[in-house]
């Protein structure tokens, strides 16, 4: 039997027209998770969010020890007539010396816990705890442009994690940095954003390469000993024999970007992949679409979608 080639699309609206000619004949079931950051966390055997930030440390950090990581992103926070609203990723522009110079400056807010506040990417830090963080918050991507009211950090000491959040805030407003934005018209960083709190632990993948230009899968599919590459070279592998998972998602960072099919590496291989899954080279097509469904085809169904 050939191999397996599972494809993580995110879409906001319906699957685009070249993903339905590729998914004519197959099965198709309701989308457990509707949420693209809770979806692959289940992908991997993992409870939504339930430790990101430890396997992303040791991915990311390696050699550097903590009781406890959250992630703990740089955040823009717009008040308006009736909501705060939070925006996040790489489309606020933040530079790596400005992420830098503003960790250092937050950092004492959680003091307190024992945190130090580490940067891998300039959209994309760590808080390291001298202890386990027991704290429930949404990824900063899936409230991008909304209200937190009602999204605001939970668990125990949720409290006290409110008050930290609110010392950062007044160490980032502030700092020369933002200062120096709000002249050349840039949103301020002025919040952090908690998140992927809990143990690493085992993750489980059913595939020997996982292809993905994000954070998330890279992290997920490394902790699960796959090898990891880009999405274009996992279509390759699947039609070469091995398991596979290919995801495209361009909003994971850059929140609010949308999904283009046609500049996907599926797109210009639709028409190979159908054929692979008709003779038998591809055993099983499988898609992923958070909140529109999951689809698999075979090879029945590849003979018959074709007809």
């Amino acid at each position: 039997m050939g191999a397996t080639l599972t494809l993580f699309v995110v879409t906001d609206g319906p699957p685009p027209q070249g993903l339905r000619r590729l998914l004519r004949g197959a099965r198709r079931r309701r989308s457990p998770e509707s949420l693209p950051e809770a979806a692959l966390c289940r992908l991997f055997g993992r409870e939504p969010g339930a430790g990101l930030a430890a396997l992303g440390a040791a991915a990311e950090l390696p050699g550097v020890e903590a009781g406890g990581w959250l992630r703990c992103d740089p955040v823009h926070l717009l008040p308006d007539m009736t909501a705060l609203r939070l925006f996040w990723g790489r489309g606020l522009g933040l530079h790596e010396a400005e992420a830098r110079s503003l960790a250092a400056a937050a950092e004492p807010a959680f003091a307190d816990l024992g945190g130090r506040l580490h940067v891998a990417a300039p959209h994309r830090w760590y808080l390291a705890l001298a202890g386990p963080a027991e704290l429930a918050a949404a990824p900063p991507r899936a409230l991008h442009g909304t209200d937190i009211a009602r999204a605001l950090p939970e668990g125990p000491g949720a409290l006290a994690w409110h008050r930290r959040l609110n010392e950062a805030q007044t160490l980032l407003h502030a700092h020369p940095v933002n200062q120096a934005r709000r002249t050349r018209g840039l949103p301020e960083i002025n919040g952090l954003w908690p998140w992927g709190g809990g143990a690493g632990g085992a993750v489980r993948g059913r595939w020997a390469v996982v292809g993905s230009g994000g954070w998330m899968a890279s992290v997920l599919g490394r902790a699960a000993g796959a090898r990891v590459c880009a999405p274009e070279e996992a279509v390759t592998a699947a039609l070469h024999g091995e398991d596979a998972l290919a995801v495209l998602w361009p909003g994971e960072e850059l929140a609010g970007e949308p999904l283009r099919w046609e500049e996907t590496p599926v797109a210009p291989a639709v028409a190979r992949l159908r054929a692979a899954v008709r003779r038998g080279a591809l055993g099983l097509l499988e898609v992923v679409a958070p909140g529109a469904g999951v689809w698999r085809l075979g090879r029945l169904g590849a003979w018959l979608g074709g007809r």
